[in-house]
């Protein structure tokens, strides 16, 4: 007995090192896996151009906008006009069936006629769904997907190697900030961000470089780089609170982002320091002032001219609804672009 005794700690020692060398092997074959599917979508996705959508990697599935009858968005390398898509469906990551749902886009949003060669980069990969949440009847102003819905998967794969589900959002360097609207938060980014959503829960933005602002529920928070911020969203994924306040991320969850991929180059910055955040702090007070201002005298020029004069109006007309705000709906719509 006491023979085996002295074996045991041998039994265990071997079988943990079994394992060990199990999960470095499987950890490399994961990395390759990784890195040759973003290989694929950047060399497969070179020729997206403006308002352009790249299937950049196996699997998904594209819904066309309603009365659009001539999508091809079904293999690597496809093309499609993103204001023909209603939505889109990614796979989350696979290795045994070597699956993993990626998505480029390239957007206008916000950017001026003016510059056609700057866009927007939207990089969709594993568990998300996105809608497109722009209706150009009701507001012609806003380009394709710059109002969306989104959702992200919290599937939990052994490939250490494997970035979270999200969508990372990189603006073209030198011409501000942008504006889009994900989720219903009105979001003016500056710089690149990491996107996730999971319903009845929050919409998660960490920024990876640059500066952002978001607004929710009539307050504006500023966030700095290197911070992450939460706004609540119910099981329909529309924001119903406000931002809480940014606090400094966890580098390690962001260090396998496949920020290659995206156009500007740049390292992921450090955690925010308190002093960072604290002067973001000062910053948001002044920019909610001025936000809630401007939302003031908006709704004020978007009133019928008869519904600016309460003796003039019915007594119980409340007046009406300010513009802008978008239904959680899939409809598509603006111009597909072309140019790059």
């Amino acid at each position: 007995m006491s023979f085996f005794r002295k074996l045991l700690p041998l039994f265990v020692l071997l079988a943990f090192t079994t394992v060990l060398a199990q999960n470095a092997a499987q950890d490399t074959t994961c990395g390759a896996f990784v890195q040759q599917a973003m290989s694929q979508v950047e060399s497969g996705c070179g020729e997206t151009r403006r308002n352009q959508a790249c299937y950049g990697y196996v699997s998904l599935e594209a819904t066309p906008r309603e009365g659009v009858t001539t999508l091809q968005f079904t293999r690597q390398g496809d093309l499609a006009n993103v204001a023909d898509l209603s939505s889109v469906q990614l796979d989350p990551l696979d290795t045994e069936a070597d699956t993993w749902g990626i998505v480029l886009m390239k957007l206008q949003a916000s950017l001026p006629e003016t510059l056609p060669g700057q866009n927007v980069t939207f990089l969709l990969f594993g568990d998300v769904e996105i809608r497109n949440a722009v209706d150009s009847e009701a507001d012609p102003t806003l380009q394709p997907m710059q109002a969306f819905y989104f959702s992200t998967g919290i599937t939990q794969t052994n490939c250490a190697a494997a970035p979270a589900d999200g969508v990372l959002i990189q603006t073209p360097d030198g011409v501000g900030k942008v504006h889009m609207r994900a989720n219903g938060v009105d979001i003016q980014l500056g710089s690149t961000a990491f996107l996730r959503a999971q319903p009845e829960e929050n919409l998660i933005m960490d920024v990876l470089e640059g500066e952002s602002s978001v607004r929710s529920d009539g307050k504006t928070v500023v966030v700095p780089d290197g911070a992450e911020i939460e706004i609540p969203i119910d099981e329909d994924l529309q924001a119903v609170g406000e931002p809480g306040e940014p606090y400094a991320y966890d580098l390690e969850f962001l260090e396998d982002l496949p920020i290659e991929i995206l156009p500007e180059e740049f390292e992921i910055d450090e955690p925010a320091s308190d002093e960072e955040l604290e002067e973001a702090f000062f910053e948001s007070e002044e920019l909610d002032i001025l936000d809630d201002e401007i939302d003031a005298a908006l709704e004020d020029e978007v009133l019928p001219e008869d519904e600016q004069f309460q003796d003039e109006a019915p007594a119980n007309d409340t007046g009406a609804e300010p513009q802008g705000d978008l239904p959680p709906d899939d409809s598509g719509g603006g111009d597909s672009g072309g140019g790059e």
